[in-house]
């Protein structure tokens, strides 16, 4: 008989952790479960699982505390990384085009209607701004 594991559960009644336990197995729901074999491996599965979903939460809660307390940094380390890219557009230099090249591209592209890169550029610095902007602001769901 290998298939079987066989184990004893004791409940003592002047314990009253066991008592409510032995309440349990004395109440549980004939309809949903065959036996109290059945009963009780339901729940010890679900209470297993459950412990795994709140180390988990736990955890989650754990990075997010470490993301919450370090959010300065990683703001500071955005602000700098837009400030390096908007640097480098700006040092990029965009070679003359003339008219032979416009109308060779006109002939292979359709005509967008995109704005020219000084707009491009004077909307990244006001990206910046609105952003760098959010280290004086206060999350009112912190305390």
């Amino acid at each position: 008989m290998d298939d079987k594991y066989v184990t004893t559960l004791r409940l003592y009644k002047n314990n009253p952790a066991h008592f409510q336990a032995l309440t349990c197995l004395e109440a549980y729901n004939r309809e949903l479960f065959a036996s109290q074999n059945d009963y009780i491996v339901e729940a010890v599965i679900h209470y297993t699982e459950y412990l795994k979903q709140k180390a988990e939460y736990e955890k989650l809660e754990s990075t997010l505390s470490n993301i919450r307390e370090h959010e300065d940094y990683f703001r500071e380390l955005t602000k700098c990384a837009l400030e390096d890219v908007l640097g480098s557009m700006q040092t990029t230099t965009i070679p003359a085009v003339t008219e032979r090249d416009m109308k060779t591209k006109e002939d292979q592209e359709p005509k967008s209607e995109s704005e020219p890169a000084e707009k491009a550029t004077e909307k990244d610095f006001n990206l910046l701004d609105f952003y760098s902007s959010f280290s004086e602001f206060e999350d009112e769901g912190e305390n």
